[in-house]
């Protein structure tokens, strides 16, 4: 069972971003990402200077709870744009 498994299974809070190089058209990151934590939408933007979209983010937190997830205008200096969840968490 791999960590992500562990704390679903405990229902912890999960919030998984990163730079998944799905240039090639895989999707099998994505899908087994997906298993653990549902894959948000952040736009359908190239998150990487070339027009690329490589960057996801994935979470468990209760739509409710989720803002939104957009990609960044400016890349910072990077050759990635970052992906920004914001999250309300009121009580």
């Amino acid at each position: 069972m791999s960590a992500l498994e562990k704390f679903a299974a405990d229902r912890m809070p999960i919030v998984v971003g990163g730079d998944l190089n799905t240039y090639l058209g895989s999707k099998a990151v994505i899908d087994i990402m997906s298993e653990v934590a549902t894959h948000t939408n952040c736009g359908n933007q190239a998150t990487h200077t070339w027009g690329l979209a490589l960057d996801h983010i994935f979470t468990n937190i209760p739509g409710t709870w989720q803002g939104q997830c957009a990609r960044g205008s400016s890349a910072f200096g990077s050759d990635h744009y970052p992906l920004v969840l914001s999250l309300n968490l009121e009580l």
